[in-house]
């Protein structure tokens, strides 16, 4: 009777998650269909809005006419220089509203193959770059999902706002899905010094690893740790290639992006975390948080990071699902809790919800429900750039933590009799 009911149960849960999906790829195929309407409607390099094509990808084919001319050694050398690089790509007139390319050097040898093409060549190979890390986090999904859930899951995944944004903008967020997928796939396998070397990758953006990273200390993780400082050295020495000059400037030049980030409406409004959250709040950049507002921000971020902490760190398990609930609590608290991420950022929260979905069932079935009532919430809030979108990711979270922790809680008392 009790697998009857399951069984009523799950087919309740995947027709109401396809309920949902429907109205999701209608607003996904409508955004796709304008994106390549405006895309097939370009005058030359320019969207019919005057946009240059691929809006955020200006600045990697700014890096790609560095690269070209035989100037990359002026990467970082001023803002002005960098817009005088994307104009001469693009064959416009530069303006200040032009995104910079704030990543690290390494970064600069993503659109090295890109350099002798013309502006359309480059971006259709660097949007097939960015699918084939998509490509890569799909397959690492496949091992981890029976074909069915991954099916579905790789559908809801398809259309949801993330993705999009990312396709939308020419945005680099694929990167570190990939990156964390593969950290998390090889970590459940215990092969720590691979995993170490895959999360290095993440030094393209390093506050999407400010919660994995120091919890895989605090776990004693200490190959893990080695491969993320093997693999930091290959980078540090790939950026010595691209350029000696552009290591020096980079120092200053990304301490601008943390002003900006703290200061600039266009930056901390367009964050959806938890700090862009209390920001647009209080209507006050985080610069002029005082000490009552910063205590508002951390003080969530502490409970949520020290709950994952417990849940993932404490006696180090991998292929169980209390470990699987741990390690989706971690990606989420990075959502909620990393100072720096935009709508395309968020792509990184499917990574979670794979673990979630590979331990659902060694747990109630009401955790699918409030799961989904999680990620519909999450998805409306991106969808409408609405920055109440981390809070449902944090109530995700707890859920994967508590659930990870009252598991270990039932070992130890189990543990406790037995002896």
């Amino acid at each position: 009777m009790s697998e009857q009911r399951s069984s009523t149960q799950r087919r309740c849960f995947l027709l109401v998650t396809a309920l949902l999906l429907i109205p999701a790829s209608r607003h996904t195929i409508t955004v796709y269909g304008f994106f390549l309407d405006q895309t097939m409607r370009r005058t030359a390099n320019l969207w019919p809005g005057g946009q240059p094509v691929g809006a955020d990808f200006l600045q990697f084919a700014g890096v790609a006419e560095m690269w070209e001319r035989g100037r990359i050694d002026e990467l970082y050398s001023s803002r002005a220089q960098q817009r005088e690089f994307m104009a001469l790509a693009a064959g416009v007139e530069p303006f200040e509203g032009f995104l910079q390319f704030y990543y690290p050097p390494f970064a600069a040898w993503l659109v090295r193959p890109l350099a002798p093409f013309d502006y359309m060549q480059r971006y259709v190979m660097w949007m097939l770059m960015q699918l084939a890390f998509v490509v890569v986090a799909l397959a690492l999904w496949r091992q981890e999902l029976p074909l069915g859930a991954f099916l579905v899951f790789a559908v809801a995944f398809a259309v949801s706002p993330p993705v999009l944004s990312n396709l939308a903008t020419s945005q680099t967020a694929f990167i570190g899905l990939a990156s964390l997928s593969a950290t998390l796939f090889l970590l459940h396998r215990g092969r720590d010094f691979a995993a170490g070397f895959a999360l290095s990758l993440l030094f393209y953006k390093p506050t999407l690893g400010i919660v994995i990273g120091p919890l895989l200390i605090v776990a004693r993780r200490w190959w893990a740790v080695l491969g993320v400082v093997f693999g930091a050295m290959l980078l540090a020495a790939a950026s010595a290639a691209v350029s000696v000059q552009a290591c020096r400037d980079y120092p200053a030049f990304s301490r601008e992006l943390v002003e900006l980030s703290r200061t600039s409406p266009s930056y901390y409004i367009g964050f959806f975390n938890y700090v862009g959250f209390v920001a647009t709040l209080l209507r006050k950049p985080p610069a002029e948080f005082n000490w009552i507002r910063n205590a508002i921000v951390l003080a969530p971020i502490a409970v949520l990071v020290w709950m994952a902490a417990r849940a993932w760190c404490v006696r180090w398990r991998p292929n169980e699902p209390r470990w699987c609930a741990g390690a989706s609590a971690v990606v989420l608290t990075t959502v909620f809790a990393t100072p720096y991420l935009f709508a395309y950022d968020a792509v990184i929260a499917a990574v979670a919800g794979v673990y979630s979905v590979r331990s659902w069932h060694a747990r109630p079935n009401w955790h699918r429900w409030y799961i989904l009532v999680c990620v519909s919430l999450a998805w409306f809030f991106l969808a409408a750039h609405n920055h109440l979108a981390p809070i449902p990711m944090a109530a995700w979270a707890v859920l994967e933590a508590r659930w990870a922790m009252s598991q270990e809680a039932i070992e130890r008392s189990l543990n406790a009799r037995g002896n």
